[in-house]
């Protein structure tokens, strides 16, 4: 079955650590709902989450959250580093024009 809209990414990624935390200290119970994830102060959640996560055991939803967030640090990498590049070029071009 295949699932439209746009996947976790409507959730905060400190939410996402923040579910992992509780997964991993049993504190938070698959498979998720509601209840679950108000117990957790993640009810602000439930609505994306449950959309891709209901009824997946634990496994596959610390499968989910560390491929998520392995996805978005990777992206902050590659943000950081073109951001980086840009400002290094911008001061390059700066000296270039300086020295003309």
């Amino acid at each position: 079955m295949l699932i439209g809209g746009v996947g976790v990414s409507e959730v905060q990624t400190s939410d996402l650590k923040s579910m992992l935390k509780f997964l991993h200290r049993g504190e938070l119970k698959c498979p998720i709902n509601v209840a679950e994830l108000a117990r957790c102060g993640l009810q602000h959640t439930a609505e994306p989450l449950l959309r891709h996560l209901h009824g997946l055991d634990e496994r596959a939803v610390l499968a989910v959250l560390v491929a998520v967030l392995a996805e978005r640090a990777g992206f902050e990498r590659a943000v950081a580093k073109k951001a980086l590049a840009d400002e290094l070029q911008a001061k390059w071009d700066a000296q270039d024009a300086a020295e003309e």
